[in-house]
């Protein structure tokens, strides 16, 4: 009994030894935290090209959009156009009823031929007696009779003159007539329907003067100036190429926005109050210095990035360019062949020693 003891003790006091010759075999053969230093990743610095670039949610208009209306009442009797057609500068688009101003504009018109008659005989009479007069075979009370209703004819066809000018005003102002070249957007009365002076009946626009309007937050104005690049990406896959030509000079005061605006010119058939995708591109540069944008260290008013260097991170200062969100430019301040450290930057300090775990090596 005491044998089967003794045996089973040496065998415990052999395990215990040999396990403890493992352990410290295996502790000598992984090196330890400190002497590999900090696990980092790794990136190389990218020559490319790069910009500042926004992104807005715009809405299409016509630049030069007016709304027409009549300058006097009526009822509305014709309409020579529809919506989407297209007209030349003064083509008429629609009349009132103006049978009325017909009727009157003819009387006023044998009103004048006959004061005109009328005054050519009595020109000739005027003339013929004043002759006779002259040699004494009429008195002088015929010569002012006959020139007495001269004046009166003159007058009669002056005054005819001036009611078929004024018809013809009222005629004018019963159509309305195109203000340039362009197209009919939309018409707002039908024909038979009264209008009041003044109330739209179309809305029309020149043919290719769209632009693109967006509302810009107050912080991004200063970034965007006129002549800034934009790109207006259309429904159909179509990007068109643009710049700003419009900023406004005064922000909405509940919004906080100010409007911009951008030229529009495509084959593709777009409507006012389409919705576009817009990009500002406020700033871009070929042959750019690029890193990602988390391997940038703030420290006050300073930026620094960390670079592997042999096992050991390198702090150093840089100046910053571009940022396009996920990559920024760096100015100066690293070389194209340094390897940026990207990850645990907020373990690191100067010379910290460090280890590559994943990245360029």
């Amino acid at each position: 009994m005491k044998k089967g003891y003794f045996i089973m003790g040496f065998v415990v006091i052999l395990g215990a030894i040999v396990l403890l010759s493992f352990n410290n075999l295996s502790r000598a053969d992984v090196p330890k935290k400190e002497e590999l230093g900090i696990p980092v990743e790794v990136g190389e610095i990218i020559l490319g090209s790069i910009k500042d670039e926004r992104n807005y949610i715009g809405t299409l208009k016509s630049k030069n959009e007016v709304l027409l209306a009549f300058k006097q009442p009526g009822f509305i009797t014709k309409l020579f156009i529809k919506e989407g057609s297209n007209f030349k500068k003064g083509d008429i688009l629609t009349q009132l009823d103006a049978d009325e101003l017909l009727i009157k504009k003819e009387l006023a018109q044998q009103k004048m031929k006959s004061a005109e008659l009328n005054a050519e005989h009595l020109k000739d009479l005027l003339d013929k007696n004043t002759i006779l007069y002259e040699a004494g075979a009429v008195p002088k009370q015929s010569i002012e009779d006959l020139t007495l209703k001269y004046i009166i004819a003159k007058n009669t066809i002056e005054e005819a003159a001036i009611s078929i000018k004024e018809i013809d005003l009222m005629l004018n102002k019963s159509s309305i007539y195109a203000p340039y070249d362009g197209v009919v957007r939309e018409i707002l009365k039908k024909v038979g329907e009264y209008t009041q002076p003044g109330q739209p009946i179309l809305q029309v626009s020149q043919k290719d003067d769209l632009i693109a309007e967006i509302a810009v937050l107050e912080r991004d104005l200063q970034e965007i100036t006129i002549g800034s690049k934009a790109l207006i990406y259309l429904s159909n896959n179509e990007v068109v190429n643009s710049r700003v030509t419009e900023i406004a000079n005064y922000l909405n005061p509940q919004t906080k926005t100010a409007n911009i605006q951008i030229p529009v010119i495509s084959d593709s058939k777009l409507l006012p109050n389409m919705s576009v995708k817009i990009s500002i591109i406020n700033k871009e540069k070929e042959n750019a210095f690029l890193i990602p944008a988390n391997a940038v260290v703030d420290k006050g008013e300073k930026q620094y990035v960390y670079c592997y260097e042999n096992g050991i991170a390198q702090q150093k200062e840089v100046k910053l360019g571009i940022n396009a969100g996920n990559l920024i430019e760096v100015l100066s301040g690293i070389e194209l062949t340094d390897k940026i450290i990207i990850s645990n930057l907020q373990e690191l300090t100067n010379n910290s020693r460090v280890f590559i775990y994943k990245g360029v090596d």
